[in-house]
């Protein structure tokens, strides 16, 4: 009975969908029109922050918080033995990404040239590019929506995480270990921004805006393709090499990463909720059970039945 009632749900909900929505996974997907990485931003930046700020955070806060401040004690210690790590396996201190594409002297696209300048390209904004192009793309060519609202998802985060990111930077101007005048990188608060620009090695240290676009990808492909379970594991050993080549090239401390990788996850689950909802009585259980009992014909004859349930 509590499985007829459930599929008589799930009908129901079924048939309310528009037929322009799709289903995929238990979850309606509507196509996303060309504005909405830019009309959904004032809903899910509220998202982002009633989400982060909730009661139930305050013990994320508070290891952050602790992470980050033992890390910014042990930062010299860990850049120099990563530093030296990277050295053993061949890999290098240095940057190798180089100029490929260039208009006059503004340069358009840098590449990798080499394995660490791979590892370092993991979180260019690039990548989340292509990412965001190749769902965009198969989803209009294959008229699948839940791809087109990855796709706009990815854009729309791209956008949310670099403002996030960037306003925390402008605020805090900490200095990267490459341009580092004290053991551990200064800390100006507030410069203005002639000054930043300026020399931005120099202030744009924490947090880590390529941890934070490539944590907030990841969770984002992960949220909308969760039958794919392979995601994660994945992303978050890709996410891992980049966070090593970025303290092995001297573009961060450690220390900059538990706030980048909450600022991506958190803004990656904000925005996952637009464009999709749960079909309610998805939840069916499908435990089997069988049961022998004896039974009796029409004749009269007695015998032994299996009775199933699913």
């Amino acid at each position: 009975m509590k499985l007829i009632l459930q599929i008589m749900i799930l009908i129901i909900s079924i048939q309310a969908v528009s037929a322009e929505d799709q289903i995929h996974n238990g979850y309606v997907y509507k196509k996303p029109s060309w504005l909405q990485p830019f009309t959904s931003m004032p809903r899910d930046f509220g998202t982002f922050f009633s989400d982060s700020f909730s009661k139930d955070k305050l013990g994320a806060w508070g290891a952050i918080a602790a992470s980050t401040t033992l890390l910014v004690i042990y930062d010299r210690e860990v850049l120099n033995e990563t530093q030296r790590f990277g050295r053993r396996l061949g890999i290098g201190n240095d940057d190798h990404t180089t100029d490929m594409v260039k208009v006059g002297t503004l340069s358009i696209f840098r590449g990798p040239t080499d394995l660490g300048s791979a590892m370092y390209f993991i979180g260019d904004g690039w990548t989340t590019f292509a990412l965001t192009a190749s769902f965009l793309g198969v989803g209009a060519f294959t008229d699948d929506y839940r791809a087109l609202q990855t796709g706009a998802q990815l854009f729309q985060g791209l956008l949310m995480t670099g403002i996030v990111t960037q306003t925390i930077k402008r605020s805090t101007g900490r200095e990267s270990p490459i341009a580092a005048t004290t053991p551990t990188g200064k800390w100006k608060l507030f410069p203005s921004f002639a000054t930043y620009n300026s020399r931005i090695s120099k202030y744009d240290a924490f947090p880590s805006g390529h941890l934070a676009t490539t944590v907030m990808a990841i969770t984002i492909i992960a949220e909308n393709y969760e039958d794919y379970t392979w995601i994660r594991p994945v992303g978050y050993t890709c996410a891992s090499l980049l966070a090593f080549q970025m303290v092995n090239n001297s573009v961060h401390w450690a220390s900059d990463y538990p706030l980048g990788i909450a600022i991506g996850y958190m803004m990656g689950k904000s925005i996952s909720k637009n464009g999709r909802s749960k079909i309610e009585g998805t939840e069916i259980e499908n435990k089997v059970t069988y049961n022998w009992a004896p039974t009796f014909s029409e004749v009269g004859t007695m015998g032994l039945g299996l009775n199933i349930s699913y």
